[in-house]
């Protein structure tokens, strides 16, 4: 491992310690908050945490569940992406009726049946197998049935132009009134609800991959107490942990780690190095896996976006993706979704002596 390695690596660290001060000191969210979402978002170690004398505090949020809405809900999630897919899975997991829905039907199908197969996981009863299932229709936006929808959840491609494309392929299908929450997990909540001309209705509800095991949501619904009671409802009928936080790029989560994992992945130079580096988070600072993996589960594109929305919103304070991090997106090397990742792509690269 070259010296400077092992340097950088307590570099982002300090990075994540410093910036989960500053999102405490600018009231984007509690200390106990951004605690609680790192160790359960990313399992990042509450260690690393532990010298801050006024973050153990863990009290729950003071809202009123009594009125809150909790029956099935029939939901409607716009996407058919691998997060729209877990939260699909999520929602008919939790006993509610759910429709996926698309622009290209094929697309469409594919989605509705891997969700259908991983409903059956850890399901012994047949019984029990094919009411969860057929809670699950899927269809094209064009072919959204007319029907009440409790929740419409928005979990399309994280860009704004995309997502207001979605909405406004169905909008006039749907009743006003309609509670949406979109599941950005980089741009701000309120410029989504501007593209979707719905400001009073639009929440953040960002859950975490894979949506039906992490355990965490964040819920950005500014200081409406009926919104953010409405939201922590869903929350509970999904059996996810909430913490509630300002409606400020990235969030908790992404605001912290994205940077972290972009940096480490400007400190690779070798194979070597990604192995070293790994090392380092799990032995050391006893993170459950190392940067490169963690990049590999999340998806270098996605990454890459969120590293980029991060940038525009904070130029002075977060720097554009490293080239490392652009040329794993520019061939293909998105890790899981694509079966190729960090160390595929470094060992191609090895090989052809572009690295060493």
């Amino acid at each position: 491992m070259r010296p400077n390695v092992e340097h950088d690596v307590f570099e982002a660290i300090a990075k994540i310690r410093d910036g989960a001060l500053r999102l405490a000191e600018s009231g984007v969210a509690t200390n106990a908050d951004i605690v609680k979402a790192m160790h359960l978002g990313c399992r990042m170690p509450r260690s690393l945490f532990d010298d801050y004398d006024d973050w153990v505090d863990l009290k729950p949020i003071a809202i009123n569940f009594q009125d809150a809405q909790l029956e099935e809900y029939n939901v409607l999630v716009l996407g058919n992406g691998t997060m729209a897919q877990g939260i699909a899975e999520m929602i008919a997991r939790s006993g509610c009726r759910v429709h996926i829905a698309g622009r290209n039907a094929g697309r469409v199908a594919a989605a509705h049946e891997k969700v259908r197969q991983n409903c059956y996981r850890g399901v012994s009863d047949f019984t029990e197998k094919q009411e969860r299932v057929s809670r699950i229709s899927s269809g094209t936006f064009h072919a959204l049935p007319i029907t009440r929808w409790d929740l419409i959840i928005e979990a399309c491609s994280e860009n704004l132009e995309a997502k207001a494309s979605a909405w406004h392929q169905v909008s006039t299908r749907l009743d006003a009134g309609n509670l949406i929450a979109t599941t950005t997990s980089s741009l701000r909540v309120a410029d989504v609800s501007r593209v979707f001309g719905a400001e009073q209705q639009v929440i953040g509800l960002h859950f975490f991959n894979p949506a039906p095991v992490n355990p965490l949501v964040e819920i950005i619904a500014g200081d409406n107490p009926d919104l953010q009671r409405r939201a922590l409802g869903i929350a509970r009928l999904f059996n996810k942990t909430a913490v509630m936080c300002a409606d400020s790029p990235g969030f908790i989560v992404n605001r912290l780690l994205i940077p972290y994992l972009n940096a480490c992945l400007a400190s690779f130079c070798s194979i070597e190095d990604v192995r070293e580096v790994d090392m380092l988070m799990v032995q050391r600072f006893k993170f459950p896996i190392g940067p490169s993996r963690l990049v590999d589960l999340i998806g270098a594109d996605t990454v890459c976006t969120i590293q980029w929305n991060l940038h525009q919103a904070f130029p002075e304070d977060v720097p554009p993706p490293s080239e490392l991090l652009s040329s794993l997106v520019e061939n293909n090397a998105l890790g899981d979704k694509s079966n190729y990742g960090v160390m595929d792509y470094l060992k191609r690269e090895s090989q052809v002596g572009i690295i060493s």
